[in-house]
Order: C-alpha cells, then sequence, then structure tokens
C-alpha cells in the first residue's frame, strides 16, 4: 500500500483522508513512499485482467454495432424495394383503369349501348353526348404520350427560370475580376469528374479530356472506371447497389453513377465528347447547372452541382422508382436514368429557383449564333441504336411528327365510328339492341332449324 507524505509538516494519507486536496494545495512537497512488502505484480496482473475484460467487453458492442448497422441497411432497403413495388403497382393500377375507361369512352358510351348512360352535357343530344365522350378519350390518349414533353416546355419557359447568361454581352475584363475576386466563395468545389469503363480513355477523346485539364490546372481531376464506380456505391450507397446492377444497359450504370458523385464530392461532371474551350471557373457560383437541349427539356452530358445540393438527393432517391424496362433501349435509358429522367424530376422538383439552366449560346449545341461557347461537343453518343435514331429523326422533323400524331387521333376516331356503325347494323338486324337479346334470337334460330 502507498503512502504519502508532505515534508516538514508530516502528513501521511490514509483511505478514507481527502488526500487529493491536500495534494492540491501543496504540489511541490509531495513525495511518495511505498511501503514493504508492496506487490506490484499483483496489482499490475490485476490491472491487465481488468484492461482484458474491457477489451473484450468493447469488441461485443462493436460487433454488436456492427450487426445493428447490417440490419438498418437491410430493413432500409426492403422498405425501398417495398415502395419501389407499390409505386409500381400503383402504376398499373392507373394504367389499368385509364384503359378501362377508354373502352367505357369508346365502345360502352354509344347510342345504342344500353349498359351505360351517358352524363348529361349540357343538354346535347345523346348522339352528341357520345361524341363528346370520345374526343375527350382521344384528347386522353394523346395527352398520354406527349406529357413528358409537354409539361417541362410549360414549366421551364427563358422567363420562369434562372437561366446562366455571361456570354458576349458581358465585358470580359470586369467579369475575370470578378472571377478573381469571388471564385473563393463559391459554393461548388473546383472538382472535374468523368467516368470511362476502364482508365484508358479512348483517342479519340483524349484531346477533348485534356483540353478540360489544361483549362483548370489547379482544379482536382477524378477519372471514374467501372470498378471505382462499383466501389464507391458499396461504400457510400449501399442501398443503391442492387438497383444499379440491375440496370440492363451500362450507360444507365454511366447516367446513375454521375448523380451519386456530384451528390456525394459536388463539382462539374463532363462527359468524355465535350471539349471545353473557356474556363468553368464562373459556373462554380451556380448552386446546380443543367444545360438546356432540344426539343424539351435538359441534358445530363454536362452537370454543375454543390455537394448534397437537394435536387441531386432527389435524383438519387428517385433512380429506383424509375428503373423501367420501357420496350427497346432508346426510351428504358431516357426515362430512367437519362435526360428524361432528369427533366421529370426537375418539372416536379419544388426549390425550382435554386436550379440554373446552362442555354445554347453556353453550351454550344443545336446552334450556330454562339459567339463564345463553353463547350463544343463531338457527338460520341455510342449508346443511340437503331430506335434511337429514329427518334431523334422524328423529333427533328416536326411536320413527321405531327403527322404520326394526327394519325393516332384519326385512327381512334376511325376505330369509335367503326365500331358505332357495326352497332347500327346490328340494330337494324335484332331491335332489342343488346347483346343478351341477340344471343336469344340466336337460340331461337337454332331452335327452328
Amino acid at each position: 500500500m502507498a503512502a504519502f507524505s508532505s515534508g516538514s509538516r508530516g502528513f501521511q494519507s490514509r483511505e478514507g483522508l481527502n488526500s487529493r486536496q491536500h495534494l492540491a494545495a501543496n504540489p511541490d512537497q509531495i513525495s511518495i513512499n511505498i511501503q514493504p512488502g508492496y506487490d506490484f505484480d499483483r496489482d499490475i496482473e490485476g490491472l491487465s485482467s481488468q484492461v482484458g475484460r474491457l477489451k473484450q467487453v468493447s469488441r461485443a458492442i462493436n460487433q454488436e454495432a456492427e450487426l445493428s448497422r447490417q440490419e438498418a441497411a437491410s430493413l432500409e432497403e426492403i422498405l425501398e424495394n417495398a415502395k419501389v413495388a407499390m409505386k409500381r403497382l400503383l402504376l398499373d393500377c392507373s394504367c389499368w383503369l385509364f384503359c378501362k375507361l377508354l373502352y367505357i369512352a369508346l365502345v360502352v358510351a354509344s347510342p345504342s349501348s344500353k349498359v351505360i348512360k351517358p352524363v348529361a352535357l349540357s343538354g346535347l343530344p345523346r348522339n352528341k353526348k357520345c361524341l363528346v365522350l370520345q374526343l375527350l378519350a382521344v384528347l386522353g390518349v394523346v395527352l398520354l404520350f406527349t406529357w413528358p414533353w409537354i409539361l417541362p416546355g410549360l414549366m421551364w419557359r427563358k422567363g420562369n427560370t434562372n437561366w446562366v447568361m455571361p456570354g458576349p454581352e458581358v465585358d470580359p475584363i470586369t467579369y475575370e475580376v470578378a472571377n478573381r475576386t469571388l471564385s473563393d466563395q463559391y459554393p461548388v468545389p473546383r472538382i472535374i469528374h468523368q467516368t470511362w469503363k476502364i482508365s484508358e480513355v479512348p483517342e479519340k477523346w483524349q484531346a477533348a479530356q485534356q483540353s478540360c485539364r489544361n483549362l483548370h490546372p489547379d482544379w482536382e481531376y477524378r477519372l471514374w472506371t467501372d470498378s471505382d464506380a462499383e466501389e464507391f456505391i458499396q461504400q457510400h450507397y449501399p442501398h443503391l447497389l442492387a438497383s444499379f446492377k440491375s440496370y440492363p444497359y451500362n450507360i444507365e450504370r454511366a447516367d446513375a453513377i454521375r448523380y451519386l458523385i456530384l451528390h456525394h464530392h459536388g463539382g462539374i461532371y463532363i462527359d468524355l465528347d465535350i471539349v471545353c474551350l473557356r474556363s468553368l471557373e464562373f459556373l462554380r457560383a451556380y448552386e446546380f447547372i443543367m444545360p438546356q437541349t432540344m426539343p424539351v427539356g435538359f441534358s445530363n452530358d454536362f452537370l454543375v452541382g454543390t455537394k448534397g445540393h437537394p435536387f441531386l438527393a432527389k435524383l438519387v432517391s428517385s433512380l429506383p422508382r424509375w428503373n423501367l424496362r420501357l420496350g427497346s433501349k432508346y426510351p428504358t435509358v431516357m426515362f430512367s436514368t437519362g435526360p428524361m429522367f432528369v427533366t421529370l424530376q426537375a418539372t416536379f422538383f419544388r426549390s425550382r429557383k435554386s436550379l440554373s439552366v446552362l442555354p445554347f449560346s453556353l453550351y454550344g449545341k443545336y446552334t450556330t449564333k454562339a459567339v463564345d461557347p463553353l463547350l463544343r461537343h463531338l457527338y460520341g453518343s455510342s449508346w443511340h441504336s437503331s430506335d434511337a435514331r429514329s427518334v431523334l429523326w422524328i423529333i427533328k422533323h416536326p411536320v413527321v411528327l405531327g403527322g404520326l400524331l394526327s394519325l393516332l387521333v384519326l385512327g381512334t376516331l376511325a376505330l369509335a365510328v367503326r365500331h358505332r356503325v357495326k352497332q347500327h347494323w346490328s340494330q337494324r338486324q335484332f331491335p332489342q339492341g343488346s347483346r343478351r337479346a341477340q344471343i336469344i334470337a340466336l337460340a331461337e334460330s337454332f331452335k327452328l332449324t
């Protein structure tokens, strides 16, 4: 047992005395006296055993915490899958209900039908009421196919959003001074992100890649390969890994990883087939930028965003829900992860004031009037297949697109008229008018024979 003495005062602390107060009052007079027979080894052994038990308890606690994290992650994944399944079920039910209503409007709601009574419409004659219902049904079909293009065009008019317009009309000297004085306060970090399958970029895009690096020598540059992307998702977004691997096309994974990277790191994403013509420093002043595209909406080949921006969070959270299969490659990619996916998410995004749009004059695409654009495009979209080329050709020829929509409307009306003509002749042959009466009449004729 150790005893403490305090020099001339001869104070010796023992169990039950307040030695801490005495030691604090006499810090210079403290010495330690070891009583004879004091067993150091026994105390050290006891302390070692206690430390060992504490380590075991700590390891057990860490294991329990890891199991809890894994269970929480699995539960989160199960809940996310359940949400996706529920939304798909609701979508299927909505489509079924729409088709049912369309059938009622086009087929059942005819002048000779006894199944349903059309709703009175301003005192119109009965056949006029049916025609109005059929026209409404045709309009519903047209809107079903065209709303993804019509709605964004109405929501994102040029006067209804923040457009990035520091073009040639801005004094370059004044703007350069503003860049030097304010760039350190910009929210977007100086990081350029690009993606490719492997670390070696094809020769046809190496010049474009180097142009962006040469214009931003003090920026961080990251080229994300496929293996990097999967490792990144496993580490930071494990609940999205299953959905990421389930994409049928590689371009969908390339689209998805750019949203995840920007959400986690922030910075500027640039496709490898884009040549940088000017410094992108001033774009760092905006929270989020997406380029304008044709015929409507936004592209995703060039994106600027702050770390954790709410719109990037919306894109990330919407990826599992929009993991769709739409028959062919082009619509599947466009609506699941591509430009139409970004366009629709931006259209329904509440805080649209934080989103800015890069116009054609700076984007350097779809225009010949760009005096001093930021970018030049090499048009290397290798994922565009035959169905994509067909759709793009139709979009670039509005007369053909209008003709196809007209054929859709006329075809629907022709089916309605054909059905009404058949019912007219059936009514003349069987005045009873109902299908049940027709069946009874046919049965009676068989009995007579």
